[in-house]
């Protein structure tokens, strides 16, 4: 639940509202918890996300980005400098 609040914060602080446990048929879709658009919403929105894909991705191949690559569907290079990314920003 936490992992999926963070996922889906409107904001960079975590509000109640962020914490609202919803049944099984909001679960799956997959937009419902997304922002209301507003002003820079769009890359707050979808710079964590992709950061998650892209961990969860590696975390599934064993780190192996050449299998994480193939799993989104971006290039080896794309994996190779999220990851280089990360170890320039470790915070």
């Amino acid at each position: 639940m936490l992992e999926r609040s963070v996922l889906y914060a409107r904001d960079e602080v975590i509000r109640g509202e962020d914490l609202l446990i919803t049944d099984n048929q909001q679960a799956k879709d997959m937009f419902a918890a997304l922002p209301e658009p507003k002003q820079g919403s769009l890359s707050r929105t979808i710079s964590p996300s992709r950061k998650q894909l892209f961990l969860r991705a590696l975390a599934a191949c064993k780190g192996n980005q050449s299998e994480a690559a193939a799993m989104l569907g971006v290039s080896k290079q794309a994996v190779n400098k999220f990851v280089a990314g990360q170890s320039d920003n470790p915070g």
